[in-house]
C-alpha cells in the first residue's frame, strides 16, 4: 500500500494521464502535467497509466522519458532493477501541407488559354524544407509555361516551362503560389475533359498529419463551338461641300457572321469633327441617337446575321471650315459569342483603296454671282441688227 509511481515529462511535452487499475490494485483515476501517484499493490495486482502528450511545435531531437516505482517504508523488494522503465522517441517535422488548383472557368475553345492558379501551403507546426509540387499537364496543354510566387518567406523557382518538378521550402504559414498557362490544342474535340491535377509531397523525415488534401484536380470541358457576330462598317458622304453647305455620312452595317449582334451598349459610335455641327440621325432599323451639343451620334439595336443596317446622318458644315474634313466611326460587335461586345470594327470609304479608310472630303470656296450690264433700248435693237446680218451672211457663205 502507499507506493509510488513516477513519471516526470520533457518541458516539450503537455500531457494529461488516466489510470486503472487491475486484480485490485487501486490508483488515481486522472491527472496532468507529471505523474506522483501513490499506489496500491495487492500481491498480483497491477496499475496501467495512460499518458497522452502534445508536443510543443519547436521540439526537436528526441524525447526521454522514465517511469519509477518506489516501495513505501517498511517494504523491501528483493530485485529492484525492474522499478523504472526509459523510453527514447525521435522527433520528425510535423507540417500540415495542402495544395489547391483552380482555372477559374467551366468551359475552354479550342485553341483558347487556360490558366491555371496553384496554391502550395503549410499549416504548420514546423517548416518544411524541400517539399516537391508536381504537376504534368495533360496532351491537351501545348507547350505550358508558368511562374511562381512566394509568400511568408517562401521560396519557390521563379519560372520554367512543360511539367512543373519544383522544390519549394515553406515556412509555417507560408504560402507558394504557380501561375501556369495552358494553350489549348485547336484541335482539341468538343466535350472533352481537360483533367490536370497538381500534388504537394512532403522531404524525407517530415509527417504530414491530413494527406488528404496534398493534391488538387481541376477539370474544363472544351466547348461547342459558339456563333459570333463579323460586323463591318462602310461609310460615304454626299451633299454641298461648301461652307454653309449641308452633306449627309450613309453608313451601313454588315453582319457576315453567324449570330445576330446585339449585346449591352451602342453597337456605334460616330463623333462628328469640328467642322461639322451635327444636325439629326436615322437608321432602317434599332435606334439611332442625335447628341447634337456633343456633336456625336450613337445607334443601337439588332443586326441580324447575314443582314444589314444603314444609318443616316445630317450634318452641315461651319462657316468659316476649310481643308479637309475627316471622319471615322467605330462599331462595337461580339465576335467570339460570349454575350459582350468586346470586337471593335472602324468604318472604311468604299471608294477609297484601303481596307478602313477615313471618310475624307475638301471644303470648297463658294461661287460668287457676277453682275450682267442690262442694255438700253437702242442698243438692244443694234445688237439684234447686227445678230441677224450675222446670220445671212453665213449661209451666203457656205454657197459659194
Amino acid at each position: 500500500t502507499g507506493a509510488i509511481v513516477t513519471d516526470t515529462f520533457a518541458s516539450t511535452l503537455s500531457c494529461t494521464w488516466t489510470c486503472a487499475g487491475s486484480g485490485g490494485g487501486t490508483c488515481t483515476p486522472s491527472g496532468s502535467g507529471h505523474i506522483a501517484d501513490p499506489a496500491n499493490l495487492p500481491a498480483g495486482a497491477s496499475v496501467t497509466y495512460t499518458a497522452v502528450c502534445a508536443i510543443d511545435a519547436g521540439a526537436s531531437g528526441s524525447l526521454v522519458n522514465t517511469a519509477t516505482i518506489a516501495a513505501p517504508a517498511g517494504v523491501t523488494d528483493p530485485t529492484p532493477g525492474n522499478n523504472s522503465a526509459t523510453d527514447t522517441d525521435t522527433l520528425g517535422a510535423s507540417a500540415d501541407l495542402s495544395i489547391t488548383k483552380t482555372d477559374g472557368v467551366a468551359t475552354v475553345a479550342a485553341g483558347g488559354t487556360l490558366t491555371y492558379t496553384i496554391v502550395a501551403s503549410n499549416a504548420g507546426p514546423q517548416a518544411v524544407t524541400g517539399a516537391t509540387v508536381n504537376d504534368t499537364f495533360p496532351a491537351s496543354c501545348l507547350a505550358p509555361t508558368w511562374t511562381c510566387a512566394g509568400a511568408g518567406g517562401a521560396g519557390c523557382p521563379a519560372s520554367g516551362s512543360g511539367t512543373i518538378a519544383a522544390g519549394v521550402d515553406l515556412p509555417s504559414g507560408a504560402s507558394v503560389t504557380f501561375t501556369a498557362s495552358c494553350p489549348v490544342d485547336p484541335a482539341a474535340a468538343a466535350g472533352t475533359t481537360i483533367s490536370n491535377t497538381a500534388t504537394i509531397t512532403a522531404p524525407a523525415g517530415t509527417t504530414d498529419p491530413d494527406p488528404s488534401n496534398d493534391s488538387a484536380t481541376d477539370a474544363t470541358t472544351v466547348q461547342v463551338p459558339v456563333a459570333g457576330a463579323d460586323v463591318s462598317v462602310r461609310k460615304s458622304v454626299s451633299g454641298s461641300f461648301v461652307p454653309g453647305g449641308t452633306i449627309r455620312y450613309t453608313i451601313v452595317l454588315a453582319n457576315a457572321g453567324g449570330a445576330q449582334a446585339d449585346n449591352p451598349g451602342d453597337e456605334l459610335v460616330d463623333v462628328l469633327p469640328p467642322q461639322l455641327a451635327l444636325i439629326a440621325a436615322s437608321a432602317s432599323g434599332g435606334t439611332a441617337t442625335a447628341n447634337v451639343a456633343a456633336n456625336t451620334v450613337t445607334w443601337n439595336g439588332p443586326i441580324a446575321a447575314g443582314g444589314s443596317v444603314t444609318i443616316l446622318i445630317d450634318a452641315t458644315i461651319r462657316a468659316g471650315a476649310t481643308g479637309t474634313v475627316s471622319n471615322q466611326a467605330q462599331a462595337a460587335y461580339d465576335g467570339d459569342g460570349d454575350g459582350s461586345n468586346e470586337a471593335t470594327a472602324l468604318s472604311d470609304d468604299p471608294g477609297a483603296p484601303g481596307a478602313t479608310d477615313p471618310t475624307v472630303f475638301m471644303v470648297g470656296t463658294p461661287v460668287e454671282a457676277v453682275a450682267v450690264p442690262t442694255l438700253g433700248g437702242l442698243a438692244a435693237l443694234l445688237l439684234a441688227l447686227g445678230l441677224a446680218g450675222l446670220a445671212i451672211a453665213v449661209p451666203r457663205r457656205r454657197l459659194r
